[in-house]
C-alpha cells in the first residue's frame, strides 16, 4: 500500500511538472540535442559538404518535401559548410551548417505553421539560440558564439532572403 502511494505521488508530481512547463515547448531541447549530436560526431555534422549553395540546395531539395532556402553568407563572415536532413518536433527539417571563425552555427529550417515572428533568443547549456519565422519558414539557429553574433548571423540570413 505504501509503495502504491509513493508511486502515485511520483507520477502526479511528474505529470504536474510537465503540464506546468511553459507551453510544454520541447523544440529548444530538440534543437540543442540535434546541434550537439552534430558537432560531437565528425560523421553527423553534415551529409553534404560544400560551401556552394547551388550544391547544398539541390541535395536538400531531393531529400525534403519543401524547398529550404540556402544562402551564401561568406562575404558576411558566415561561410556555408554544408547541410544535412534532421528531425525536430515531428518534422523532417533542413539543417544548414555555417561557420563563424572556428565555431559551428546550425540553422534548422522547416515550413512555418504560423505567422511572421520576430527574432527571439534563448540559451541552452551555454549555447545561444535564435528563432524567427518569415511566415513561410520557421528558423532556429544555434551556436556557442556570443548572442550578438548569432543575432547578426540571423539578420544577415534574413537580409539575404529579401534579395
Amino acid at each position: 500500500m505504501a509503495a502504491s502511494l509513493v508511486l502515485v505521488a511520483g507520477l502526479s508530481s511528474a505529470l504536474t511538472y510537465y503540464a506546468a512547463s511553459p507551453g510544454g515547448d520541447v523544440i529548444p531541447d530538440e534543437v540543442f540535442a540535434s546541434h550537439v549530436r552534430g558537432v560531437q560526431s565528425e560523421n553527423r555534422l553534415v551529409d553534404v559538404v560544400s560551401s556552394d549553395q547551388h550544391t547544398v540546395k539541390p541535395w536538400l531539395d531531393a531529400k525534403l518535401d519543401f524547398a529550404a532556402p540556402v544562402k551564401d553568407l561568406a562575404k558576411d563572415g558566415f561561410p556555408l559548410f554544408g547541410g544535412r536532413v534532421d528531425y525536430i518536433d515531428g518534422h523532417t527539417v533542413a539543417a544548414l551548417i555555417y561557420q563563424s571563425r572556428k565555431h559551428v552555427i546550425t540553422l534548422f529550417v522547416w515550413p512555418s505553421e504560423g505567422p511572421h515572428k520576430s527574432i527571439a533568443t534563448s540559451m541552452r547549456r551555454g549555447d545561444n539560440i535564435v528563432q524567427w519565422s518569415d511566415g513561410t519558414m520557421t528558423y532556429w539557429a544555434i551556436s556557442d558564439v556570443a548572442q550578438p553574433e548569432l543575432i547578426e548571423f540571423s539578420k544577415r540570413f534574413q537580409a539575404a532572403q529579401a534579395t
